[in-house]
C-alpha cells in the first residue's frame, strides 16, 4: 500500500515539472487538487512530507507562471510557505532522511523568506539544509544570495562588507560543486552574484577603523552575552552570521529621521524606539534567567502556603516569570504597531491601535498596502501579522494554534504550567471549554523563545522599513533636515560600541 501512495507522488512529481515547463498553470491547479485528496487520508509521515514538499512546490511554480510578484500572488505564497513549515515540522521528527527531499524543502523554504525580507529566517533554514547536506550548492548559492540582499539593507558599512565576504563564501562553494546545481539560470546567477562582488572588493580598497575589544568585567556578563550569541538574540545583523565580540551588542538603531525644517528637531520616533528596545532586551534577560534557574526555586518561594494538589503543577518565581516574557513579548507587537501607525500617519485612534489593526484598517485614507509596493521591510512586517494575528485559516504557520491557545489562556483562565519532566505535548489535551488550561514548562520555553525570534525580526525590519522611507525624503526638498541622534555612553570601560 505505502509503494502506491509514493509511485502516485512520483507520477505527480513529473506531471507538475512537465506543466512548469510548458507554463501550464491549469494542469499544476488539478496536480494541486489530487496532492489535497492524497494528503485527505494519509497518515504515514514519510509519504506526508513528500505530499507537503509538493505542495509547497506547486504552489511556488504557480507564482513563477503568474509574473513571480508575491504581492501579485499572496494567496500562492501563503499556501506555498505553509506546506513547506508543515514539512520542516516533520523534519524535527527525525525519522527522515536526506534522500527523502529535506535539503530542497529547506532551500525552498529558505528562498521564500528570503524574497519575503526575513533574512534571519532565511539563514537559519538554509543553514539547517547544510548540516544534512554541506556541500549542496542550491542552499550554498542561494543562502549566498540571501547574505548579500541582506548586506544592502545594513546602514554600517563595516558590517555590510562582513556579510559580502561571506556571502562570497557561499557563492563560491556553490560553484564548486556545479554537479548539484539544477538549472543553467540558477548556476548563471550564482557566477554573476560571484564574480560582481569580488570585482567590486578588488577595484576597492577598505580602510575599516580598528575595532578595540576588551573582556567583560564579570563571567557573569560574559556568559549571559554567550547565551544570547548562541541563541541569536541579539539586535544586530551580525549575529546572524557569527557569534564573535561584534555580535553579541544591540546595535540596532533608527538612523536618522528627516524632518522639515519649520518643524524643529523632534526624537519621538528614537525615544520611542530606544524603549522598545531596552523593553526587549530586559526581557532577554528575564528569559537567560529562567534558562539558567529552570524550574529551581526562588528563596521568594518559601513559606507561600502553596497547597499540594496532586496535579504536578509547578508555582515558582521562574514559572511566573516565564509567563510575564511571554506576555510581554506577545505585547510588543501592539508597541511596533503604535509606532508604525504614527510614523506613517495611518490615523488610527491610539486607543484601537494594535498589531492586527493597523493592516485590518479600513477607515483611514493611508494605508499600508499601498507601501508596502514599495517597501520590502514594511512587506516583511505584514508577513509577521498573517503569521501571527490574522484568522487562524489565513495563518501559513502551523505553530499559530499554540501562540494563541497560550495568549487567550494564560490572562484569565486558570493557567497551569507542570512538571518539566513531561514529554508529551499537553497542548493537545485542552479543550475550549475547560476551567483549567495545561502546558508543560518546557513547551511554554520552546513557545517562548519562538515568539522572541519573530519580534527580533520585527524589530530590525521596522528599522529598515523606516531608513527605506527616509532616503526617499533625501534632495526632495532643501527644507527637509536629518534630525540630530546623539549615541548613548556606554557605561563599560574600554570598550567602543561600534554602530
Amino acid at each position: 500500500m505505502k509503494m502506491i501512495i509514493y509511485d502516485k507522488i512520483a507520477d505527480i512529481e513529473i506531471q507538475m515539472d512537465n506543466a512548469l515547463d510548458k507554463g501550464n498553470s491549469q494542469i499544476i491547479n488539478n496536480l494541486i487538487n489530487d496532492l489535497l485528496l492524497l494528503e485527505k487520508n494519509e497518515t504515514d509521515k514519510k509519504a506526508l512530507f513528500k505530499i507537503y514538499y509538493n505542495l509547497g512546490t506547486a504552489y511556488s511554480d504557480l507564482i513563477f507562471i503568474n509574473d513571480n510578484s508575491f504581492i501579485e500572488n499572496e494567496e500562492c505564497v501563503r499556501k506555498s510557505i505553509l506546506y513547506y513549515r508543515k514539512g520542516e515540522f516533520l523534519i524535527e521528527e527525525n525519522f527522515l532522511s536526506v534522500n527523502d527531499g529535506i535539503i530542497q524543502l529547506l532551500t525552498n523554504l529558505g528562498n521564500t523568506y528570503s524574497r519575503m525580507n526575513r533574512f534571519t529566517e532565511a539563514i537559519e533554514v538554509f543553514k539547517k539544509a547544510l548540516v544534512f547536506a554541506p556541500n549542496f550548492s542550491m542552499a550554498n548559492g542561494n543562502l549566498g544570495e540571501c547574505l548579500l540582499r541582506y548586506s544592502l539593507y545594513i546602514y554600517n558599512q563595516y558590517k555590510s562588507y562582513l556579510f559580502q565576504q561571506e556571502s562570497l563564501k557561499y557563492l563560491k562553494k556553490a560553484l564548486d560543486y556545479p554537479q548539484y546545481i539544477d538549472s543553467d539560470f540558477a548556476k548563471e546567477d550564482f557566477m554573476n552574484a560571484y564574480y560582481s562582488l569580488k570585482e567590486h572588493y578588488e577595484k576597492f580598497e577598505l580602510n575599516f577603523p580598528k575595532i578595540k575589544t576588551t573582556k567583560y568585567k564579570t563571567i557573569k556578563e560574559a556568559n549571559y552575552r554567550k547565551w544570547s550569541a548562541d541563541n541569536k538574540l541579539f539586535l544586530n545583523e551580525l549575529n546572524d552570521i557569527d557569534n564573535s565580540f561584534l555580535a553579541k551588542e544591540d546595535s540596532l538603531h533608527i538612523l536618522l529621521i528627516i524632518e522639515n525644517i519649520d518643524s524643529g528637531l523632534n526624537s519621538k520616533f528614537h525615544s520611542f524606539f530606544n524603549e522598545l528596545k531596552q523593553d526587549y532586551i530586559s526581557n532577554r534577560y528575564f528569559l537567560y534567567e529562567v534558562c539558567q534557574e529552570c524550574t529551581k526555586h526562588h528563596f521568594s518561594d518559601n513559606f507561600s502556603g502553596i497547597l499540594e494538589t496532586f496535579d504536578d503543577s509547578i508555582y515558582t518565581l521562574n514559572t511566573t516569570k516565564l509567563k510575564s516574557i511571554f506576555k510581554n513579548i506577545y505585547s510588543l507587537f501592539d508597541k511596533i504597531a503604535f509606532f508604525i501607525n504614527e510614523y506613517f500617519n495611518l490615523n488610527i485612534p491610539y486607543k484601537a491601535v494594535s498589531f492586527k489593526s493597523i493592516w485590518e484598517n479600513k477607515n483611514s485614507e493611508n494605508t499600508l498596502f499601498d507601501i508596502i509596493k514599495h517597501n520590502n521591510s514594511l512587506y516583511s512586517l505584514y508577513w509577521i501579522y498573517i503569521d501571527l494575528f490574522s484568522n487562524f485559516e489565513l495563518s501559513t504557520d502551523p505553530k499559530i494554534d499554540k501562540i494563541n491557545k497560550i495568549r487567550n489562556n494564560i490572562e484569565h483562565r486558570n493557567f497551569k504550567i507542570v512538571d518539566v519532566s513531561y514529554d508529551m505535548d499537553i497542548l493537545t489535551e485542552n479543550k475550549d471549554d475547560s476551567f483549567e488550561f495545561k502546558i508543560s514548562y518546557s513547551e511554554l520555553k520552546k513557545v517562548t523563545f519562538y515568539l522572541f525570534k519573530i519580534l527580533r525580526t520585527a524589530m530590525i525590519n521596522l528599522v529598515y522599513a523606516v531608513m527605506i522611507e527616509e532616503k526617499k525624503k533625501i534632495n526632495i526638498n532643501d527644507a527637509y533636515i536629518p534630525s540630530i541622534q546623539l549615541p548613548q555612553k556606554d557605561k563599560r570601560d574600554n570598550i567602543i560600541i561600534f554602530n
